[in-house]
């Protein structure tokens, strides 16, 4: 899988866990570099 791809989809994966889980989604962001958040 292309880098980029799997950095599409690592981004729809934390939507989805900020929408259903906000407090572990809170965890992710800390150890997600911003620029893949961004």
């Amino acid at each position: 899988m292309p880098k980029r791809d799997l950095i599409y989809f690592v981004g729809i994966a934390f939507k989805k866990l900020m929408a259903n889980n906000a407090i572990f989604a809170s965890k992710v962001y800390v150890i997600t570099p911003s620029s893949v958040v961004a």
